[in-house]
C-alpha cells in the first residue's frame, strides 16, 4: 500500500443463513485487497433488528482497516463483496441480509454526496454500531459531531438488545 493511508471504520452484519460465516468471508475478502489492511476487529456481537423489527437478528462486528482507496472506490469494492456473499443490492433498506457492509468514518473527513454520506448518517443512533466501535477506539472523536465514540454509545437512545456473543471470533 502507498502513501496517504487512512483509518477507517467499517461496520458489518449479517441476519441471513450462516450468518458468522458471512462475516467471516467479508474480513477474508478485505484482507485479499492491495489496497486495504486490516488493524482489528471488534467482537461478534448479536443484536436485534434496527428499523424493521419482524427479521431474524443480525450478526454484528465492526472492522478498523487502513487504505489508501478513496472513499468512493472504497465504497465500490465494499458493494462487491456484499455481491460476492449473494446480497441483492436493489433489496429495501433495513431488510434481512446476507452481508450488509458500511463505512461508518473513513479518518477525519466529512463527505455528503448523493452516494456517500461519512460519518455514517445513522452513526449516533445505532447501539449495534456504537458497542463494537468503542470496543475499537472508545475515545476515536466522530468528525462534524465532536463527541467521543464512547460519550456517543453513552448518549444513545437506542434500546435494541447488542449482546457480545464473541471477543475472539476470527
Amino acid at each position: 500500500m502507498g502513501e496517504n493511508l487512512e483509518k477507517v471504520y467499517l461496520s458489518c452484519g449479517s441476519n441471513i443463513g450462516d450468518r458468522q460465516g458471512y462475516l467471516s468471508f467479508a474480513v477474508s475478502e478485505l484482507k485479499k485487497s492491495a489496497n486495504i489492511n486490516i488493524t482489528k476487529v471488534s467482537g461478534l456481537f448479536e443484536t436485534e433488528p434496527w428499523g424493521v423489527k419482524e427479521q431474524p437478528e443480525f450478526l454484528n462486528c465492526v472492522v478498523e482497516i487502513t487504505t489508501n482507496l478513496s472513499p468512493s472506490n472504497l465504497l465500490g469494492a465494499l458493494k462487491s463483496i456484499e455481491i460476492l456473499a449473494g446480497r441483492k443490492l436493489d433489496s429495501a433498506k433495513w431488510l434481512a441480509r446476507e452481508l450488509d457492509l458500511d463505512i461508518l468514518m473513513f479518518g477525519d473527513h466529512i463527505i455528503e454526496t448523493n452516494e456517500l454520506i461519512i460519518p455514517h448518517v445513522l452513526i449516533l443512533e445505532r447501539k449495534f454500531v456504537l458497542e463494537p466501535l468503542a470496543q475499537l477506539c472508545p475515545e476515536c472523536i466522530i468528525a462534524g459531531k465532536n463527541i467521543s465514540v464512547q460519550q456517543a454509545l453513552i448518549d444513545c437512545r437506542d434500546n435494541n438488545r447488542v449482546l457480545e456473543i464473541k471477543r475472539e471470533w476470527l
